[in-house]
């Protein structure tokens, strides 16, 4: 890592052992950083006044995203959470795909892009972005897995599903899904 950089780890799975890996810069404290002030929570907190850095590729998104993630791992959840929370956007947290369900059909407008795990109970991560197109979301979906294989991504593709990604997954690939695609 160059020199003005530390590579921090972030557990995402104890069964799994799984990385999520940012880099923080050591003359910003809180850059890059995932952990939010004791007592608040992804669904309590949305800081809109700090912007993300730009990575080449894609626009920071200006607006903060109202966003759900589900993904029956609490750990994996929360990571993302936090990760996201921290650049400013509204995280609402869903254990199961089932869960994420009935909160979107409950506010169909309300979120701007959901991030699923694909093997979870009562509903997968398939099932959950099939049903959310079928109702007519024309919001991001973001699928983030460790068991998505090639047949699996082309029904993922086939639902018009906006990004697969691979756990561990690195932060900037997680923040790169949930912004705004250059329209270029």
């Amino acid at each position: 890592a160059p020199p003005d950089t530390r590579v921090v780890d972030f557990p995402v799975s104890a069964s799994t052992a799984s990385h999520v890996r940012t880099s923080r810069s050591r003359s910003e404290p809180n850059a890059g950083g995932v952990g939010a002030p004791a007592g608040m929570t992804p669904e309590t907190r949305s800081r809109g006044s700090e912007a993300a850095p730009r990575l080449p590729g894609r626009l920071v998104a200006t607006t903060p995203l109202r966003i759900l993630c589900a993904d029956d791992d609490p750990t994996a959840r929360r990571v993302v959470e936090m990760a996201l929370v921290s650049r400013g956007h509204t995280v609402v947290g869903a254990a199961d795909g089932r869960t994420a369900w009935v909160e979107l059909a409950a506010r169909p407008d309300f979120y701007d892009i959901v991030i699923t795990d694909h093997d979870m109970p009562h509903l997968t991560g398939l099932d959950l972005a099939g049903r959310l197109r079928r109702a007519g979301f024309a919001g991001r979906i973001v699928v983030i897995s460790g068991s998505v294989d090639a047949r699996l991504a082309a029904e993922y593709r086939a639902l018009r599903v906006d990004s697969v990604l691979t756990k561990p997954v690195a932060l900037e690939e997680l923040l790169d899904a949930v912004q705004i695609p250059r329209s270029e």
